[in-house]
């Protein structure tokens, strides 16, 4: 009789630094077939402005299994889920910031499994987020299903507001492009869901002047050595390098004692991951609605107040150590998008105001008339008909200057398309249909965030993520994206960020050992 592998201990805590957060996956799956992660009941806390919770449509449930397809067809928004499906994850708590809304705070179960009509991976989940993508099946039509506990908790900071310093809202944010759409500056390939594959790590020695204004590529500058894996080309940082690099002003939090380690880790082991068929059995838990008793945009306040709305701050965050200690026996995986703390929408950028809110009106989701299976089911097979059809509509215009549409708005179709083409400069590129397509999708019942922060909700919110770990138990890994090539965290603030989450991190879980694994733009490196 086998027996089970005994868990591993890192002598420091790897911390995994990349561009897109897809690219994180093979790391999460390196430390499980090295054996310092379990197969199976993992917690994820995930720090980001999306859920990241859709799933590869067309992807066979199957090469879930397959570890090379699957990251062929995991992007930014949809690498999660096969992980819940692979019987891995067992408890994801989404963290987002005060200005998201794609799911409302809450703690539900579902089941992630496969189709049995399509054979494709689709999950119970009766949330507008999956329905509007036609992710939702009834767990009567899934096989080989995963039971997950999703919570959901906004990281409101005490003293929050929404009019503090720089912040833009989307409607600033398109006033300022109109009339000026800018080609080419989403990185196309990270919006239509594909993986940049060529990803390799700038190694520079640290040296050179700080940029105090903007952090100007710190890490970078602090990686020692040559690659230590030439298939993910990543490289080791000591924390304690960063000391005098890292921090712009005032007394570093950075230990003295950190060293320069090598790479310990192990790849995945040669055979194929095999399929966990068990389900963990979770217990509904009371959630405190963290958004519903914090406080909204708002001018000054007296004492009294600030000192409320602090204690209830504090007290939302042992409400949620306290839903987690539930799970105790589970490991933590710590997961930080950096768009947490300020986030764009890009296609604000690539699209005038005029033009987003002709997309907005042809994808507009209509809610599906009751929460029952047959309704929701309904709406699912309405809105799979509906997003085909838009799609092949636009690509009729690739194929014909005057295609004969189908569409009820075939006039919106039709002057959407000549208001994109009439903004073409001479030479460039024509109208990417596949793109338009894309930015649609984004357009069901909610816009994707667009939320620069000013660099005081920055602090805040950095702040309220450091309490907020502090009432949880440490993690054995922390994955951290960028997302800052497709504009998705604001580049010219993202080393700033950056800089300031680690910084935190150190100050938490003192020694650290840092792997980066990401190139910087043209647009980072002119800082």
């Amino acid at each position: 009789m086998s027996k089970t592998k005994k868990i591993k201990s890192y002598r420091r805590l790897p911390l995994y630094i990349v561009e897109d957060h897809n690219e994180v996956l093979p790391y999460i799956h390196r430390a499980i077939g090295s054996h310092h992660l379990p197969f199976s009941n993992l917690v994820f806390v995930h720090f980001d402005s999306h859920p990241d919770m859709l799933i590869p449509k067309d992807m066979p449930a199957d090469e879930t299994f397959n570890k090379e397809i699957l990251y062929e067809n995991i992007s930014i928004e949809n690498w999660i889920m096969p992980m819940i499906y692979a019987g891995h994850i067992s408890v994801i708590l989404w963290v987002k910031p005060p200005w998201c809304s794609q799911i409302e705070d809450k703690n539900i179960h579902f089941y992630v499994g496969k189709c049995v009509t399509t054979g494709t991976l689709r999950c119970s989940c009766k949330e507008s987020y999956f329905v509007s993508e036609t992710l939702y099946r009834p767990e009567s039509q899934l096989t080989n299903k995963k039971l997950v506990q999703l919570v959901v908790f906004t990281l409101r900071p005490n003293g929050w507001r929404e009019d503090s310093g720089l912040y833009k809202s989307a409607e600033d944010m398109q006033q300022e492009h109109k009339g000026n759409v800018r080609k080419g500056n989403v990185k196309e390939a990270a919006i239509k869901g594909q993986i940049n594959k060529s990803s390799k790590v700038q190694e520079k020695l640290a040296g050179g002047e700080t940029d105090s204004k903007q952090n100007k590529n710190n890490v970078d500058k602090c990686v020692m050595g040559k690659s230590v894996n030439e298939k993910t080309n990543n490289t080791c940082v000591k924390c304690g390098g960063l000391r005098n690099d890292l921090l712009q002003t005032g007394e570093s939090r950075y230990s003295e004692k950190d060293k320069l380690v090598t790479d310990e880790r192990q790849d995945l082991n040669d055979g194929e991951i095999k399929k966990h068929c068990t389900c963990t059995d979770l217990h509904s838990e009371t959630f405190i609605d963290n958004a519903n008793d914090s406080p909204g945009p708002s001018g000054s306040q007296n004492s009294s107040s600030c000192d409320i709305t602090h204690d209830k701050f504090r007290q939302s965050l042992k409400d949620i150590s306290s839903l987690l200690n539930e799970f105790s026996d589970g490991t933590l995986i710590l997961d930080i998008d950096l768009d947490f703390y300020s986030t764009k929408n890009p296609f604000l950028e690539v699209y005038t105001p005029s033009q987003y809110k002709i997309l907005q009106e042809l994808y507009r989701f209509q809610a599906p008339t009751s929460n029952s299976d047959e309704d929701i089911e309904a709406c699912v097979v309405k809105r799979e008909n509906e997003l085909n059809h838009l799609k092949q509509e636009f690509l009729k215009f690739s194929q014909c200057s005057e295609p004969l549409l189908s569409h009820p708005k075939a006039n919106q179709m039709k002057a959407l398309v000549e208001d994109l083409q009439s903004c073409q400069t001479e030479g460039g590129d024509a109208v990417n249909f596949d793109l338009l397509h894309e930015a649609g999708c984004t357009c069901d019942d909610t816009e994707l965030p667009h939320h620069v922060s000013s660099q005081e909700q920055i602090n805040l919110l950095v702040d309220a993520t450091q309490e907020f770990l502090s009432h949880l138990k440490r993690p054995t890994i922390i994955t951290m994206a960028r997302s800052s090539q497709d504009d998705y965290c604001p580049p010219d603030q993202v080393e700033s960020i950056q800089n300031s989450v680690l910084e935190i991190l150190q100050d938490l879980y003192l020694e650290i050992e840092l792997t980066v694994d990401y190139e910087l733009s043209m647009e980072s490196t002119n800082l």
